[in-house]
């Protein structure tokens, strides 16, 4: 298949991008765990909307498993028995990134932000993500119960428009669609990637603390292939071995990142987990034309390990010359 077609084989990914503005109804001063508690939270009030049956104690006993939102979203197996990448390591279909300002975050002041992005399948449970985050206001957060108020929900992506406000009460129906990714000739023969939240690629089975080019390209094509299989309901038909070849061309021009220890505390395993990644940016230098697609759809839908938490955000902006 001819390298023209990428853009037409990765527009089959569609997805839609939002977010909650939180307004708290008293003073939250967020601790290290914060995000981490706030995630707990609405991974456990969504079970809560979604279970009709509390006694079961895993969805693996649910003879509503492969009907229920929380099982097919939380505990995401194969959705697509026919794929042809079978693994149990399957994405799940959506990222929560959370934004909380520094400091004490007082009612009636400060709204805080969750940004979320579902990905085909599951567009059509924002209901359910709206629902959870209401019901963690009002049951509220951590050891304090600290409540708050979901004040409105925009939708940025594919069109920019107000689906929930606190006065009016309606969640309207969301738009999805898919990226208008640019493809031509004339781009720089440079790139600076700025890794924004911790990412965390793994390759031949370890953490780069160093992401050459071909790292992230190949972390790319395995994330975006699985989404499109699974959760998307398509193949991407595309020569890759050829794309990573040439990728192994491009090389590291700058590199000024850092290794950031992220840690979450999981109430499952009652324990601290790391989550560390490289956070900076590294400009690369060659022939990017053929991977420019990739990388901007990449930019949306983050990369690397633990995305559903926000890890692997990254931007991207040509640097060097036009070839």
């Amino acid at each position: 298949m001819q390298k023209g077609n990428l853009v037409q084989q990765l527009q089959k990914i569609v997805f839609s991008s939002f977010v909650f503005k939180l307004q708290p109804a008293e003073k939250l001063t967020p601790g290290r765990f914060y995000t981490s508690t706030i995630r707990g939270g609405f991974g456990y009030s969504f079970r809560k909307v979604c279970c009709l049956y509390k006694n079961i104690n895993s969805c693996s006993e649910c003879l509503l498993k492969n009907h229920c939102a929380y099982s097919l979203l939380f505990e995401s197996k194969i959705q697509n028995t026919e794929a042809r990448i079978k693994t149990e390591d399957i994405p799940r279909p959506y990222v929560i990134d959370i934004q909380i300002p520094a400091g004490k975050i007082l009612p009636g002041e400060n709204l805080f932000s969750v940004n979320i992005i579902l990905i085909g399948k599951a567009i059509k449970y924002l209901p359910y993500f709206f629902l959870s985050f209401q019901q963690l206001g009002e049951q509220g957060l951590g050891q304090q119960r600290k409540h708050f108020i979901v004040q409105e929900v925009t939708q940025y992506y594919p069109v920019q428009k107000l689906v929930y406000s606190l006065s009016q009460n309606t969640l309207q129906q969301p738009d999805s669609g898919f990226l208008n990714l640019t493809a031509g000739d004339n781009f720089s023969n440079q790139i600076t990637v700025r890794f924004l939240t911790p990412t965390r690629i793994k390759y031949n089975g370890k953490l780069l603390s160093l992401v050459e080019f071909h790292h992230l390209v190949r972390s790319l094509i395995h994330r975006i292939t699985l989404l499109a299989e699974h959760w998307c309901d398509t193949r991407i038909e595309y020569n890759w071995k050829d794309l990573i070849k040439e990728s192994e061309c491009v090389k590291i021009k700058n590199c000024k990142i850092k290794w950031v220890e992220l840690a979450r505390y999981s109430s499952r395993q009652k324990t601290k987990m790391k989550m560390g990644g490289i956070v900076g940016e590294i400009t690369y230098k060659g022939a990017i034309t053929n991977f420019y697609p990739l990388l901007q759809l990449g930019s949306y839908l983050h990369t690397g390990k633990n995305t559903t938490f926000g890890l692997g955000k990254y931007e991207i902006a040509l640097t060097g010359e036009q070839t």
